[in-house]
């Protein structure tokens, strides 16, 4: 049988004690109610600094995060995008990271103008009783350079192309689909498919905004996207808007999956 998943890409906020009555203590609860009430099978968030990666860690029942082997930081401020699972639902086979750098084996390197380091983390998953093996992907892409973004997005597609199991990638993308590193990741040998306009342009009359700026009413565009390998179904998709308080300066992002048979995946591939 067809294996049935639901993932989530959450840009979370980072812990700004500027953001006032949207700061990340008056609104953590609410992160945590919202990705509960989801359940997802698979989490991506991002901007999540330790001390917040530490509360999810604690609260988020039910729920193991993959974190890689990283030197010892002090810094408050590093964002880190994250990979949750539901451990109910799936088991870790492997993972790692890597930077959207020239180096990318160099601790938070950055290069082509980004505003910050820009990490890349995997992970490949199996689920429980079943031998049907996959990659989830998560990431974050700069801000500021475009740059950034499109180097960004051509190391992703390399990692991608080496790839012969099914994947699907999460983010913050910082930039509208029917941009550059949209055409990078979604045309051309092997792309992969945006679970959006896969299912729920059918009934809109265009791209919603992901991002809202705390006020409830989406204005930027559709950064946040779910991408996956076209041997994966996209079975729903939507945003998770909320009425009562706003967990994020982003709404999340939820589509729910079929993976495909066993038959159509190689039986020896990285």
């Amino acid at each position: 049988m067809a294996q049935e998943l639901k993932v989530m890409t959450f840009n979370i906020r980072f812990d700004n004690p500027h953001d006032g009555i949207h700061g990340w203590p008056y609104r953590r609860e609410l992160v945590v109610e919202t990705i509960m009430d989801e359940r997802p099978d698979l989490l991506g968030t991002q901007e999540c600094t330790a001390g917040q990666l530490l509360f999810l860690v604690e609260h988020l029942e039910g729920y193991r995060a993959i974190l890689p082997p990283r030197p010892e930081d002090e810094d408050p401020m590093v964002q880190m995008p994250t990979i949750f699972y539901r451990v109910q639902s799936l088991r870790p086979i492997s993972f790692g990271e890597f930077w959207l750098s020239r180096t990318p084996g160099v601790y938070k390197s950055k290069d082509w103008g980004a505003a910050f380091p820009r990490l890349f983390t995997y992970g490949k998953f199996s689920p429980l009783g079943s031998e049907r093996p996959f990659w989830f992907a998560n990431t974050h892409l700069d801000h500021v350079s475009s740059k950034a973004r499109l180097e960004a997005a051509r190391m992703i597609r390399k990692w991608i192309s080496r790839k012969k199991l099914p994947v699907i990638l999460v983010g913050d993308f910082n930039e509208n689909p029917d941009g550059p590193v949209h055409r990078i990741l979604t045309e051309g040998p092997r792309p992969l498919l945006d679970s959006w306009r896969e299912k729920a342009r059918f009934c809109e009359e265009r791209e919603p905004s992901t991002i809202h700026h705390f006020t409830g009413v989406g204005k930027g565009g559709r950064i946040d996207w779910i991408l996956v390998s076209p041997g994966i179904l996209t079975l729903e998709v939507h945003l998770v808007e909320r009425r009562e308080g706003l967990p994020s300066d982003h709404f999340p992002l939820v589509a729910r999956v079929l993976l495909p048979e066993r038959g159509n995946l190689a039986r020896k591939s990285p």
